[in-house]
C-alpha cells in the first residue's frame, strides 16, 4: 500500500503548488479562467485522443456507453429522490457529483502508475464514460441551477467535449491517421490537463472561506460521491464484465478505482463557469481528496 501513496505524491505536490501560488501572488488567480481553459480546450483534447486511440473492438467501445448509462440513470434517480423528499433545497452539487468523478486529474496518472501505459486505452475508456455523463447529464443539472430547462439544454449542447469524443470515434472507425505532430500536441495537452487540474484544485483550496461553509450541503456531496456512486459500480460493473467476457479483467479493477476517485475538480470548473457558489464544493472536494488518499490504497490492496 505504501507504493500507492508514493505514486499519489506528485498529485499532492501539484495541489500544494496551486495553493501556494494563490497565497503568494499579489493578484488572485482567476478560477473561472483556468476553468474555461480546462473545459473548452484541455478536457476536449483528452476526450478526443482517448476516442481516437480506443481499441476498435466493439466490446471495448461499449464500455463508455455502459458507464454513461449507469451514471446518467443513477443521477436522474438521485435527483428524483432528492426533489421528492427535499424539494426546497438546491441539489445542484450532489446531482453533478453523482454524474462524474476525478478520473482525469487524479485518476489518470494514478492508475497509469499502477497498470502502465500499455493499459492507457482501458483507463481512457472509463474516463470517456465519466466524461460523457459529466458533460451531458451533469452539465445539465449544473446549468439548471441558473437556467430553465430549455436554456440548460442549449448550454449543455454547446459544450465541446461530447463533440470532441464523437469526432475521435468517427476518425477511429474511418481509419483516418492524423499527422504524428498533431498527435504529439494532443498528448502534451493531456499532460497539461492533469497539471492544470490539480493546480486548480489547490487554487480553490486557497480561496476557501471556512466561516461560510454549509456543512449539510458538504455532507450531501460526500455521501453521494463516496457511498452512492461506488455502491452502484460494485453492484453493476461485475455483471457487465460477465456479459463481456472478452474484455480484459483489468478493466473491472480500473472502473472500480475510478468510482472511488474523489469529487471531480471539474465540479469547481462547471460551478465557476455557470456562476454557482463554490465554497461548499471546494470544502467537499478537499475532504473527498483526503478520503481518497485513504480509501483508494485500501481498495487497491483488496483488488490485488
Amino acid at each position: 500500500m505504501l507504493d500507492v501513496f508514493i505514486k499519489i505524491i506528485p498529485l499532492f505536490v501539484l495541489t500544494i503548488l496551486g495553493f501556494v501560488l494563490q497565497k503568494i501572488t499579489s493578484k488572485a488567480i482567476d478560477i473561472a479562467v483556468l476553468g474555461k481553459l480546462s473545459l473548452y480546450l484541455l478536457t476536449p483534447s483528452v476526450m478526443f485522443l482517448g476516442a481516437y486511440n480506443a481499441p476498435l473492438n466493439i466490446q471495448y467501445l461499449i464500455i463508455p456507453i455502459i458507464i454513461f448509462i449507469l451514471l446518467s440513470s443513477t443521477t436522474i434517480l438521485l435527483v428524483f429522490i432528492l426533489e421528492k423528499f427535499f424539494p426546497h433545497i438546491s441539489h445542484v452539487g450532489p446531482s453533478f457529483v453523482s454524474a462524474t468523478s476525478n478520473v482525469g486529474y487524479f485518476g489518470l496518472p494514478l492508475i497509469l502508475s499502477l497498470y502502465g501505459e500499455e493499459n492507457l486505452s482501458l483507463i481512457v475508456l472509463g474516463i470517456m464514460g465519466f466524461g460523457l455523463a459529466e458533460n451531458t447529464v451533469g452539465a445539465f443539472f449544473m446549468a439548471r441551477g441558473n437556467y430553465g430547462v430549455k436554456k440548460a439544454l442549449q448550454t449543455t449542447i454547446k459544450l465541446p467535449n461530447l463533440w470532441a469524443f464523437l469526432l475521435g470515434v468517427i476518425l477511429n472507425f474511418s481509419n483516418i491517421t492524423l499527422p504524428s505532430q498533431l498527435i504529439t500536441v494532443f498528448q502534451q495537452l493531456k499532460i497539461t490537463y492533469t497539471t492544470i487540474g490539480m493546480i486548480l484544485i489547490g487554487v480553490s483550496f486557497a480561496g476557501l472561506q471556512s466561516t461560510k461553509i454549509n456543512w449539510k450541503k458538504v455532507m450531501e456531496i460526500l455521501m453521494v460521491k463516496h457511498i452512492w456512486q461506488p455502491l452502484w459500480f460494485f453492484l453493476v460493473i461485475p455483471l457487465f464484465m460477465l456479459i463481456l467476457p472478452a474484455v480484459d479483467p483489468i478493466q473491472q479493477k480500473i472502473l472500480l478505482i475510478q468510482s472511488f476517485c474523489p469529487v471531480a475538480g471539474n465540479t469547481i470548473v462547471f460551478a465557476a463557469v455557470f456562476k454557482q457558489k463554490t465554497n461548499d464544493i471546494v470544502t467537499a472536494l478537499l475532504i473527498s481528496t483526503i478520503l481518497a488518499f485513504i480509501t483508494i490504497p485500501l481498495l487497491i490492496a483488496h483488488l490485488r
